[in-house]
């Protein structure tokens, strides 16, 4: 088998060109059977929420911090 784009030639189980990345359209792909799909699904939907709850959060404490600091600042150089 040949890569449409750049000529390579490549096993009929390859995804993908090893010389310039393209899709290979003509690969077989490998059936996952459909209780392991739905596993793997479910567990990548548990865990990326949480990951991005901790880091809003974190970003949202480190803005709070940063405009209570600001404010500290201002207020002491006002009344200096």
């Amino acid at each position: 088998m040949f890569c449409n784009n750049c000529g390579a030639q490549h096993n009929p189980d390859v995804r993908f060109c090893g010389s310039c990345g393209t899709f290979l359209h003509y690969a077989q792909h490998v059936s996952v059977p459909v209780t392991d799909a739905a596993n793997i699904a479910r567990n990548n939907r548990s865990r990326t929420p949480r990951v991005h709850r901790k880091k809003n959060l974190i970003i949202a404490l480190c803005g709070a911090l940063a405009v209570i600091a600001l404010a500290v600042t201002g207020i002491l150089l006002f009344y200096r």
